[in-house]
């Protein structure tokens, strides 16, 4: 083979070599850029639901905290002006709900407030973006009240694809700074004493242990219902009013209040 033909093979050789990392790089750079935009897409979407599950969050707080710890479903209920206050107290027994209750309340009321926080009509007239949302079955929230923050997850497996390229997200995550928690302790706490109170119960005389639980608050006692009214949330403006907890009761006679 005379040398002019080999420097043509070793030329060609260089050829075909550099024309195969330009496809693979090409391809390779294309991939990236398509992921980049799906990682946007799929952050997006998260920011969006998160922050309307806080702010479906908060008001559920405010009207679960107004109502005895219930929506509409208590075992007995009485009324204040529109608004429907679970019984604790009612026919010389204690049937107030635990903690897990109010847990189970939210989430189930939630989980419907949740579902409208999945409109990505927007998104969906992306070209080449799909997005497939999960039959309502499989959608939960879960609901974790603690003395100083409420949170809360909501399950709900969606998947979102560009392309060749696809993601899944099967949880999103909020918390609401009320001490729910705290202010239903001293609930608790102040139906026990009231209940076993022989004829009248002084709030007053117990205000000191209320402060251990929560100090910014005030308990007042009157037309047969106990209210809490929780200033930390006040100042710190998560509700455009003071969070209040309230409940109802029969039979109980309770004066004095605690304020400061």
């Amino acid at each position: 083979m005379k040398k002019g033909q080999v420097a043509i093979i070793i030329i060609i050789g260089i050829v075909i070599i550099i024309s195969a990392i330009y496809v693979f790089s090409s391809r390779n750079l294309a991939r990236n850029q398509e992921s980049f935009s799906l990682d946007n897409y799929a952050d997006q979407m998260k920011s969006y639901i998160e922050k309307c599950m806080f702010e479906e969050t908060v008001p559920a707080i405010y009207l679960q905290g107004v109502s005895g710890g219930y929506f509409d479903d208590a075992p007995a209920y009485g009324q204040l002006g529109e608004t429907k206050i679970a019984y604790w107290y009612k026919d010389g027994k204690d049937i107030s709900p635990t903690i897990e209750i109010l847990e189970a309340n939210l989430a189930e009321y939630l989980k419907e407030k949740f579902i409208t926080c999945t409109d990505f009509s927007n998104m969906e007239s992306v070209k080449g973006l799909s997005i497939i949302k999960p039959n309502d079955y499989s959608v939960k929230a879960k609901i974790l009240i603690n003395d100083k923050e409420v949170e809360v997850e909501f399950l709900y497996p969606l998947k979102i694809s560009l392309d060749n390229a696809e993601r899944e997200s099967k949880s999103y995550t909020t918390k609401v700074f009320v001490p729910l928690g705290a202010d239903f302790n001293m609930a608790k706490k102040a139906l026990a004493n009231a209940a076993a109170a022989k004829e009248y119960y002084d709030l007053e005389k117990d205000c000191g242990d209320f402060t251990k639980i929560n100090q910014l608050t005030n308990i007042y006692f009157a037309n047969d219902i106990f209210q809490i009214n929780d200033y930390s949330s006040f100042y710190d403006k998560t509700f455009r009013d003071t969070f209040q907890f309230r409940f109802m009761t029969e039979g109980l006679k309770v004066y004095g209040k605690c304020s400061g």
